[in-house]
């Protein structure tokens, strides 16, 4: 159903006039898909085709928790008197910053701080499929298959791991998939059958910060932290009680898998033993990074300004939560507007690595029909597989023994 739900608007009415109000948020999904089979050569080859397809254009409503104008006002006042700002250069950097932020509209008159946008989740996914059978003599079957999935998704707020609550820093998702397969099942005899399998998967998952690519970091005054082009965006940015300014701090990310498989399975029945002997050889590529805190976290929480105003006045509770005249939401915004972080976080390098790994499993087994209401099964399998090994050998194991 397509509706309003609790933290939307209320509808625009003559009611409210002059009050924020807005109609039902767009909500449009589009489901559609088509499949096509029949037979090459009568008796023999078979095909079937299969597409489907989504997209999806959703609004998503989100409320933030920013500062009121009477706010901002008491910490420009305090970053006058003790830094000087903003007429001090080294301020220019948290104006910038505040010019980010947007003024409180949340029609909660309950809710001062609300700041309530509903921006649209865009997505657009196709999955196509194709297979063909071959029925090349009475005793040999031979199938193929391929897939492949692409999914393109942009949400506003990322949904696992969003910085803020604030409109302009979400997550793109790319997923890419693709599998290819082989199957011929041949009889040599009535009592020998056998099953051969490749098989081929390859998997692409990226997640990029919703401003990859521009340096918003450079342009608000803030240092690079990594300056790969694909790590650039909006910095972290932390504040006391408010939504801060900032993408996912583990984004981006990216990983391909791929996978090829081999596997032969053979039955064969001898008088009262039914033998199924088996093996399967597979190997694993995994190539990746996850650049976590590629932009920097920045915390302004205030004690900074509280030491300061304890060795100026006295006043050891400056800066707390419990304290009236300075209470720490505008000692936070006081040390965003003068640009005075109480500390930052930061890295360096690249998390690229590139993982190998290989497989090999066999068995045995032996169903005896002992008589026609006893059947005994006994066997033996066999698996090894090697830990992943870093190609250039990148990885490092810690030792923190003393």
């Amino acid at each position: 159903m397509d509706a309003k739900n609790y933290f939307d608007f209320p509808d625009c009415s003559a009611a409210t006039v002059g009050e924020s109000c807005a109609s039902i948020p767009p909500f449009d999904r589009d489901q559609f898909g088509a499949t096509l089979g029949g037979p090459i050569r009568k008796d023999k080859t078979f095909f079937f085709l299969s597409y489907e397809g989504l997209r999806l254009r959703q609004a998503t409503t989100h409320t933030a928790t920013v500062p009121t104008t009477l706010q901002w006002q008491a910490a420009a006042g305090l970053a006058d008197e003790l830094f000087g700002c903003p007429s001090n250069p080294s301020c220019q950097i948290g104006q910038n910053v505040f010019n980010l932020y947007p003024a409180a509209n949340s029609p909660n008159p309950n809710d001062p701080n609300g700041f309530v946008s509903a921006p649209i989740i865009r997505n657009r996914e196709n999955l196509y499929s194709a297979k063909v059978d071959e029925h090349a003599s009475p005793s040999d079957t031979i199938s193929l298959h391929y897939s492949l999935f692409d999914e393109n998704r942009f949400n506003p707020f990322d949904p696992v791991n969003a910085f803020t609550s604030l409109p302009g820093y979400g997550s793109y998702t790319l997923n890419h998939g693709q599998s290819a397969g082989l199957e011929w099942t041949g009889a040599f005899r009535s009592s020998i059958v056998n099953e051969f399998r490749l098989g081929f998967t390859k998997m692409r998952a990226t997640v990029l910060q919703q401003n990859n690519g521009d340096n918003i970091e450079s342009q608000l005054g803030f240092p690079d932290i990594l300056t790969n082009p694909i790590d650039l965006g909006a910095p972290n940015i932390s504040l006391i009680s408010f939504d801060g300014i900032g993408e996912p701090i583990n984004y981006p990310q990216d990983r391909h898998d791929t996978t090829v498989q081999i596997s032969d399975n053979l039955a064969w029945t001898v008088g009262q033993n039914q033998f199924k002997i088996g093996v399967d050889l597979h190997r694993v590529r995994i190539v990746d990074y996850l650049d976590f805190l590629a932009r920097g976290d920045w915390f302004f929480q205030g004690q900074t300004v509280g030491a300061i105003l304890a060795q100026e006045t006295g006043d050891l509770t400056a800066c707390t939560q419990g304290d009236q005249t300075f209470p720490a939401t505008i000692c936070s915004l006081t040390q965003l507007l003068a640009s005075v972080p109480d500390y930052a976080l930061a890295v360096s390098g690249n998390t690229n690595n590139d993982l190998r790994s290989h497989g090999v499993s066999a068995y045995i087994q032996d169903d005896i029909h002992v008589i026609p209401r006893f059947l005994l099964n006994v066997g033996l399998r066999y698996e090894f597989n090697t830990p992943p090994v870093e190609a250039l050998n990148r990885f490092s194991v810690p030792d923190l023994v003393p």
